[in-house]
């Protein structure tokens, strides 16, 4: 039974990879890869039980005799991911309004969205948030709350060459999801800067 689950998933990987990449947040595409996964499990699950109770079904297959179509428990799974993936967009778009919508933020863009180095751009938007956020959910908001040309490995080697200041609630492994916030000395520091920036 494992080596046949094994062999399911391997079979599964391009769909399920093809899947995750067209999400552009770390987060939502660590989701999308868990539900996919968690997907083949529940239906192979559902199938075992079912052979158990009724005759199977022929398999669906693509018009190219590929990978089988979708079946409930990948809709329900897929349907999870966008569950969560907009939780994940949410919070993006709570930081992003939180920015917006301070008095200042006509100069915030000028000075810091546009005219600040990735440190600066990266602080702003871990000052908007009490919480940890990871690389992904601030290239969300650096991407998609004000369409910067922002890079996902900029962000990483930026937090990387700032974690003095930063708290992390992991280590930083490839594959771990990490996420960051200020240091409360580094929160003052980064007030006062956003501050002084903004006279």
């Amino acid at each position: 039974m494992p080596q046949e689950r094994y062999s399911d998933l391997l079979k599964e990987m391009p769909r399920i990879s093809k899947a995750v990449n067209d999400f552009k947040s770390e987060a939502v595409q660590q989701a999308a890869f868990q539900a996919l996964v968690g997907a083949l499990r529940i239906r192979q699950e559902g199938e075992t039980q079912q052979d158990a109770e009724e005759p199977k079904t022929p398999e669906r297959t693509t018009a190219k005799g590929g990978a089988p179509k979708p079946k409930k428990a990948e809709e329900r799974a897929a349907a999870e991911t966008r569950t969560q993936g907009g939780s994940a967009s949410e919070k993006a778009q709570g930081i992003t309004d939180e920015i917006k919508n301070r008095p200042n933020f006509d100069k915030i863009e000028e000075r810091v969205l546009h005219g600040g180095n990735a440190w600066d751009q990266i602080r702003l938007v871990l000052l908007a948030h009490d919480d940890n956020l990871t690389t992904g959910e601030v290239l969300s908001v650096l991407q998609g709350g004000f369409d910067l040309a922002a890079k996902k490995s900029t962000i990483s080697e930026t937090l990387k060459r700032n974690s003095g200041s930063l708290l992390r609630t992991g280590p930083r492994k490839k594959g771990v999801r990490t996420g960051y916030k200020l240091s409360s000395p580094a929160r003052r520091a980064a007030e006062n800067w956003l501050r002084e920036t903004l006279k």
